[in-house]
């Protein structure tokens, strides 16, 4: 976050959380084209893991600037493609890139051809009254087609004109179900051209990691408290096939909580031409909680409160 996380800032965060990957303020290629290099990239070895966050659209710039963040020690490269500030836009970087993926795509493929280090993108799910899922759904894939493997999107679109930084944080609202919206892929449907029964439950698992993620509480941080929680139980009732290429949206609830097991319900839909949602199948996963040993033990305290009332 520009004017907050340089290098005092991400210090004291690797004080209160050991691995998380911490990202720099965005420094755009220009600056380290022409500007004072050490000053803008160094950073203390404590730091580690840390991306470096870029904000440009001249792949050529973008390159070199990735090759002296990689030279310099950073152990990823980021793409700002969700500031909307004016600033930002009068340098023709930030979210006002979203309506160009291909240059976006072209950035990122000179990037990625130039260092080894892992290359994302930040973006948003869409700008101004451009902020359907056909828009984003084309921007992912364009940029994808680069050789991005990860996306980390900002769940509110961004207004260009009449709103500030600062309240483009906050007015926007937030439309997380965007991130657990699944494309079906040819893989996973059978002879038939439907989905196979199996995948239902690679559809539930990519959600609940998501549904966690989004609480605050990622499946990394069970595992670095000790803990891992395996599937008990599942149950899918299928009601509907869905073919290659439909969207599917998942939902999640969780179910049902006791002091050594947590249950999740999902509901599968898949909207149809005016919109409507229509269910292809509901299902259930139960999960204990033991330790990397094997041991039941009782769930964290943080999933207990939000137990069903």
């Amino acid at each position: 976050m520009m004017d907050y996380t340089d290098r005092h800032c991400r210090y004291l965060l690797r004080l209160l959380s050991p691995h998380a990957l911490l990202y720099t303020e965005m420094v755009t290629a220009q600056a380290l084209a022409h500007g004072d290099v050490e000053r803008l990239l160094g950073f203390d070895p404590s730091e580690h893991p840390v991306a470096l966050q870029l904000g440009g659209s001249d792949p050529q710039l973008l390159a070199r600037a990735a090759r002296l963040g990689e030279e310099h020690g950073y152990d990823e490269i980021n793409l700002n493609v969700g500031c909307p500030s004016d600033r930002v836009q009068s340098g023709r970087f930030g979210a006002c890139l979203m309506a160009e993926p291909e240059l976006v795509a072209d950035c990122m493929r000179a990037m990625i051809e130039t260092v080894r280090i892992p290359v994302t993108v930040k973006c948003r799910i869409g700008i101004d009254d451009r902020d359907d899922y056909p828009f984003f759904e084309r921007f992912v894939a364009t940029v994808r087609e680069a050789g991005v493997s990860v996306f980390v999107v900002h769940a509110r679109k961004a207004h260009l004109q009449g709103l500030s930084p600062k309240e483009n944080r906050e007015v926007p609202p937030l439309r997380h179900e965007f991130v657990h919206r699944i494309r079906v892929r040819f893989v996973e449907t059978d002879a038939m051209g439907i989905v196979h029964h199996s995948n239902y439950l690679h559809y539930f698992e990519e959600t609940r990691v998501e549904y966690l993620r989004h609480v605050g509480h990622p499946f990394t941080e069970w595992r670095e408290a000790g803990l891992e929680s395996p599937v008990l139980e599942s149950f899918v009732q299928y009601r509907r096939p869905i073919e290659f290429d439909e969207l599917i949206t998942v939902h999640l609830s969780l179910a049902d909580v006791t002091r050594a097991t947590f249950q999740m319900a999902y509901l599968v839909t898949v909207d149809d031409a005016d919109g409507v949602a229509g269910v292809r199948a509901t299902g259930v996963t139960v999960h204990g909680c033991v330790t990397t040993a094997g041991r039941p033990t009782r769930l964290p305290a943080w999933l207990t409160a939000m137990a069903p009332r």
